[in-house]
């Protein structure tokens, strides 16, 4: 059985164990979610700045981060400065899927049957 001998020298990124199991992710994602979580606090996200350190395309960047985005696991503000201006995107990587509706719940009760419409 073959045998992985890590050799870095430092500079490690701790990384939840959920991300690599997540059924819901691609081997894309995962490697996305590393490389996001691995970026200094304030870091300057663009498309762009992510073309520079992976050699995925703008598509598949824009692809996985789409994705990642819809499983929760990313979100994306637009600020608003003076005057209704728009300021910068604030995004945030999240290392558990973050649910957009934490407190919406679907009632029990839901009856499925046409509503009585009175002429």
């Amino acid at each position: 059985m073959p045998v992985l001998k890590n050799k870095t020298q430092g500079n490690y990124v701790n990384v939840y164990k959920g991300i690599a199991m997540d059924p819901a992710l691609s081997l894309r994602d995962r490697g996305m979610m590393l490389t996001l979580l691995s970026l200094p606090d304030n870091w300057d996200f663009t498309t762009a700045g992510l073309r520079k350190i992976l050699l995925d395309g703008k598509h598949s960047i824009k692809s996985s981060i789409d994705s990642l985005q819809g499983l929760g696991y990313l979100s994306k503000e637009q600020s608003r400065g003076e005057g209704g201006v728009f300021g910068e995107n604030v995004i945030e990587v999240y290392e558990t899927p973050n649910s957009p509706f934490p407190d919406f719940r679907v009632p029990d009760n839901l009856a499925a049957v046409k509503p009585v419409t009175i002429k």
